[in-house]
């Protein structure tokens, strides 16, 4: 079977596709040859044009996986997060570092809601300099909020992919700190649809 995506193109169909082309028209025909689902390729650009631009916004020091204990409101989780950024702030540039122009981390952070109904943030972290430890902000996170997992960000795992996939699953993405820490990108025509 083959089907159309957004840009008009034809190309063969895995089963999956047939599947959901066929529940989203109601249809029990998997013969059918010309079906246009551009929710999933919209989707599937989108994811990659985001994880794209998040890889090359700037040089990423942290990946961050924090997990709250109990159910939260999202304004809270995001003023928690937003206590946990100033207090690295202020063990990696001092503590009255915003009288300081251009000082402070830059973070990119996604926000879902588990299956057991409580928020998970991800979040990437650029700014942060190598001698600090990892372990202190983990043990500030969890004696507030939940589990927190830190770990030294790797390009090579393509976390951007990962926070990416959350604009597919109609979340959002927050950019929020320092923005001299961001190098110079083009952003991808796609993201202003």
């Amino acid at each position: 079977m083959t089907i159309k995506d957004k840009y008009g193109v034809a190309k063969q169909a895995s089963k999956r596709e047939i599947a959901r082309v066929s529940r989203s028209l109601a249809c029990d025909r998997p013969d059918i040859h010309i079906l246009q689902y551009p929710d999933y390729f919209y989707r599937q650009d989108l994811r990659n044009e985001y994880a794209e631009f998040i890889k090359n916004l700037c040089a990423w020091d942290w990946f961050c996986t924090m997990t709250w204990q109990s159910l939260v409101h999202p304004e809270s989780a995001l003023k928690l997060f937003h206590m946990f950024v100033h207090k690295l702030n202020k063990r990696v540039y001092g503590n009255r570092y915003y009288l300081k122009e251009g000082l402070g981390v830059f973070c990119c952070i996604t926000i879902e809601m588990q299956i057991r109904q409580v928020l998970h943030i991800h979040s990437l972290v650029a700014g942060v300099s190598r001698n600090i430890s990892f372990t202190e902000f983990a043990q500030w996170w969890q004696n507030r909020a939940g589990s927190c997992n830190i770990d030294a960000y790797d390009s090579n795992r393509d976390a951007g992919q990962y926070l990416s996939k959350y604009v597919a699953k109609s979340s959002e993405i927050e950019f929020y700190g320092n923005t001299k820490q961001v190098t110079a990108c083009e952003v991808p025509e796609l993201l202003f649809r």
